[in-house]
């Protein structure tokens, strides 16, 4: 069961869930699409853009989530903007008890290889040298997941979340310059794990 959600980037949101991340862009606009289909045919619109603000960080976010205490395990859903490549951070989970933080304790690392831009080559002959069209898509928006453990969850109900951006410096292709690299987060919702009724 879905039980909270934070839109970064929304001032009351932000407020209400107590986000804080000092390295964290000013909140920006994106109009884009997931991957659902595609953009037109016949002349009409059949997947329109959207448009959501979110921020990126190079830093740590913090940020409170409220939960069941008797859930079975937590998943969050990040929706992010995927032209950052190799989204990497390490997470961290701690009780939150009527505003009295415990001690932080890893939960994970979590990582989405790749971005919405990528290397096309098709050579002429079969053995022919290896082409770097780069190209990147219209399909910035993405939604990733990360499970958080039992023992981090079970018995609170509300948690603080710490996410601490742990970059992969690499390359599009070999002897291409690194991209840009920061994490991206648009909007957290988190899910509990529940026994049926």
């Amino acid at each position: 069961m879905k039980t909270d959600t934070l839109y970064i980037g929304d001032a009351n949101s932000e407020g209400q869930h107590h986000y804080v991340s000092p390295q964290a862009s000013a909140p920006y606009e994106v109009t884009s699409r997931y991957e659902s289909g595609v953009d037109t045919a016949d002349g009409q619109v059949i997947y329109p853009p959207e448009s959501d603000t979110g921020r990126t960080t190079t830093g740590i976010s913090e940020f409170d989530l409220e939960i069941v205490p008797k859930n079975l395990g937590v998943l969050l859903r990040r929706k992010l903007d995927y032209t950052f490549p190799n989204q990497r951070a390490e997470v961290f989970v701690a009780a939150n008890h009527r505003g009295t933080v415990g001690a932080f304790k890893p939960a994970g690392v979590w990582y989405l290889a790749g971005s919405s831009t990528c290397v096309y080559s098709n050579p002429k002959e079969e053995l022919g040298p290896a082409q770097h069209m780069v190209q990147s898509s219209n399909r910035r928006f993405r939604d990733d997941e990360f499970l958080l453990p039992l023992q981090l969850t079970r018995g609170c109900s509300k948690i603080r979340v710490r996410i601490q951006f742990a970059p992969v410096p690499i390359p599009l292709f070999p002897g291409a310059a690194v991209s840009d690299l920061a994490w991206s987060e648009m909007r957290y919702d988190v899910y509990c794990f529940r026994m049926p009724r």
